[in-house]
């Protein structure tokens, strides 16, 4: 029994001694992080919470803030057919833990997201598109609203590289696209995380081999475009949504029905199959690295 009571407690060692060791947590707290806001619309009577991801931003060494509006999709077109005067970004540094310094060619308001507003009444906004992301890598913190930039041609630190869950990215004419698993089939989508309508908006096609027969959680999404009403539908997917090796459950899709021919993807200057937005990644920080080609995504 001694001699069998030895071996179980030496058993019990080794195994002890071969087992994981339990991972400590990411050490984000050290980052530049930066502030951000999201600026809420109301368009047409419905409330769009995150219809732009805004930066307080001072503009040419001055001391006024601007509300710079980081928008993926202003890379020198306009991907909703929407108007949108740009600004464009030729510096862009760390001024401290509550600014960040830009300095720009042009401002322009968004008029289509303050449309109503009274001009006393708006916030002095300007967008910049995604070039300020070109030489650093960017960590977007959207639970605590917040952003890191790191400097031009800085990585990560190791330990925080190693627990991202990273996966290829395409980025092309100021473009970024990432690939989403939906089901068995893997779509490229536009990755549009300033300014977004839905999290997730897929092309006919797609939206129809991801979602089952209508149901009473159907729901539907009329904005004012163009002059045209846009018309969008959701519903569920049946199917569970990925993005490389991160599963982000079963949401809530959108597709296009009626609008201005401008919102149908097969009239967009470059091929996709829809639109990802901020929200489909609730829970996660997102990481881009455009130098790397890499997209990740770390569960907080």
């Amino acid at each position: 029994m001694i001699r069998l009571s030895r071996w179980l407690m030496a058993l019990a060692v080794l195994q002890m001694g071969c087992a994981h060791p339990r991972l400590a947590p990411v050490p984000l707290d050290a980052l530049p992080w930066q502030p951000f806001r999201w600026l809420a619309v109301d368009l047409g009577g419905t409330t769009l919470p995150h219809a732009a991801l805004l930066i307080p931003s001072r503009v040419g060494g001055g001391d006024e803030i601007f509300q710079l509006d980081l928008d993926f999709g202003a890379a020198g077109r306009s991907a909703f057919g929407i108007p949108v005067l740009k600004a464009t970004l030729s510096e862009f540094a760390i001024e401290d833990t509550t600014t960040i310094q830009a300095r720009i060619a042009a401002l322009g308001n968004r008029d289509d997201s303050l449309r109503g507003v009274p001009i006393e009444d708006r916030p002095k906004l300007g967008s910049f598109g995604v070039t300020a992301l070109e030489t650093r890598i960017t960590i977007f913190d959207l639970t605590a609203r917040r952003l890191a930039m790191l400097p031009p041609g800085a990585r990560l630190p190791p330990e925080v590289d190693q627990r991202i869950a990273w996966t290829g990215v395409r980025y092309q004419d100021g473009i970024i696209t990432v690939p989403v698993t939906i089901g068995g089939a893997t779509e490229w989508l536009f990755f549009d995380i300033g300014s977004q309508l839905v999290p997730l908006w897929l092309s006919t096609n797609t939206w129809d081999g991801a979602v089952g027969a209508p149901s009473r959680g159907d729901t539907t999404l009329t904005l004012p475009s163009d002059g045209q009403a846009l018309r969008l539908e959701g519903r569920r997917t049946t199917v569970g949504v990925m993005v490389g090796d991160t599963p982000l459950g079963k949401p809530l899709a959108w597709v296009r029905r009626d609008g201005p021919p401008g919102s149908a993807f097969g009239n967009w200057p470059f091929p996709v199959a829809g639109v990802v937005g901020a929200d489909l990644f609730e829970g996660h920080l997102v990481v881009i690295d455009l130098r790397g080609k890499r997209f990740g995504l770390l569960a907080r």
